[in-house]
């Protein structure tokens, strides 16, 4: 059996999010360190989290840059909790990230960064809450016909903004049908066939 090549990010923590992003956080404070001055790029992003023991992450942003979207934050976000003392305390707490020109090595005059440690230069964008989830995937390597049959996966999920909703909350108005009121037909299958799979099932209902 041919052995497989291992990857520079696997002596990390890692994961890829579920847009297909690489998501890298160190073990220690010597990883933390070169994570940052060896890895992170211009356009990645840094996040970290001011609990005992948080983990520096790192998410490698796609060629060509962009702005990285809210899911990828998130589960970068519960990563570098997870890999903290929140974890053994089972506190739930939130991670904040910042651009990777905000990110230095270099002291303020007279004080001193130990290994690990990093200034932040501006403002940094503070997350929800998040909570102490974490797991475990399977990878497999493919073969390049079945990448073009996977090419379109793990996309970048589209963001719904109160204009949006306007929209579709206008377009209803428009077709004079309350989904609330008659319910999809598929809706009216579903409950037909339950009621199917329970007979003896009685709701009673006492006011």
């Amino acid at each position: 059996m041919k052995k497989r090549h291992v990857m520079w990010f696997e002596k990390f923590f890692w994961f890829v999010s579920s847009e297909n992003y690489l998501v890298i956080g160190g073990r220690d404070a010597q990883q933390n360190e070169l994570l940052v001055k060896r890895y992170l790029r211009p356009g990645d992003i840094y996040m970290h989290a001011d609990v005992r023991g948080a983990s520096s992450i790192i998410i490698r942003n796609k060629l060509g840059g962009g702005d990285v979207p809210p899911r990828t934050l998130n589960e970068a976000a519960t990563m570098a909790i997870s890999y903290s003392s929140a974890w053994e305390a089972k506190i739930t707490s939130s991670a904040w990230w910042v651009h990777q020109h905000q990110v230095s090595r270099t002291a303020p005059t007279g004080e001193y960064l130990t290994p690990g440690s990093f200034m932040i230069r501006g403002k940094k964008n503070y997350l929800p809450t998040c909570q102490l989830q974490m797991g475990f995937g399977v990878m497999f390597q493919l073969d390049e016909e079945s990448l073009e049959r996977h090419r379109e996966e793990r996309k970048v999920a589209p963001m719904v903004t109160a204009e949006d909703n306007a929209m579709h909350q206008d377009d209803g108005d428009d077709n004079g049908i309350s989904l609330s009121e008659s319910g999809s037909e598929e809706e009216k299958n579903s409950s037909d066939a339950q009621i199917d799979d329970f007979p003896d099932v009685q709701v009673k209902i006492c006011y």
